[in-house]
This record gives structure tokens, sequence and C-alpha cells, in this order.
């Protein structure tokens, strides 16, 4: 896979976002999660999660960590059922990264627009 150049307001998922990552510990301490009834692919591990405990600590690292979309992705493509991308943005860009994916089929990409003609 290539890398994109992605136009980001902030600088995300990077060692300058350190004193982030307590201030989002504390507020999620006071968030109630509930464990999830399906399981929850965390983009800081790559892996799915159940555990409401580690889905907080989770999304606290992921203030600093590199995003492991790929491993995300293909985890979702391995799954037996067929997975239903919907992308939310202003325009179609998924399909387009997820093109060269094992098990990845343009059918299961839905652009947000689209879904007004469901």
């Amino acid at each position: 896979h290539e890398p994109v150049k992605l136009g980001v307001s902030g600088a995300w998922h990077t060692r300058l976002m350190d004193e982030g990552v307590p201030v989002m510990r504390k507020y999620l301490s006071d968030a109630e999660i509930c464990p999830p009834q399906h399981a929850v692919v965390m983009n800081v591990t790559g892996r799915a999660e159940n555990e409401p405990v580690q889905i907080k600590e989770n999304l606290s690292l992921h203030l600093t960590h590199t995003v492991k979309w790929a491993d995300s992705m293909s985890l979702f493509l391995a799954n037996k059922s067929p997975a239903l991308f919907v992308e939310i943005s202003n325009k179609a860009y998924l399909g387009k990264v997820l093109k060269d994916f094992v098990n990845f089929n343009p059918e299961m990409t839905l652009h947000c627009r689209g879904l007004f003609s469901i």
C-alpha cells in the first residue's frame, strides 16, 4: 500500500498529543461504555475488542499511536459475513483505497450520498 497524504487539522496520532492522553482517560472514566453487542475494531490495535475498560484505554491511546487502519480493514474483510462500509465524507474515496485488499468488492462500499437512493 502506498502512503497517502491527508489534509488534517492537528497532529493526531503523534507524540505531540501526549498531553491529551490523561485528559482523554479522565473524560472516558466518567463515560459509561457498556459491553458492545458486536466487537469494536480498534484502529490503535487493528483488532476487535469487547471489554469496555480496554475500549476506553484504546480510545485514549489513539491520540498518540499509529493508526492500524489497514489491519482493521483486513480484519473486516476476512470476516465470513460480508462487510458493508458506509462512507461519510464529502466525496467517495474509500473504495479506491480498499481496491487492493484481499476479499474486497466495490459493492461493499456505500457513500452517504447514496443512502437516500436505497
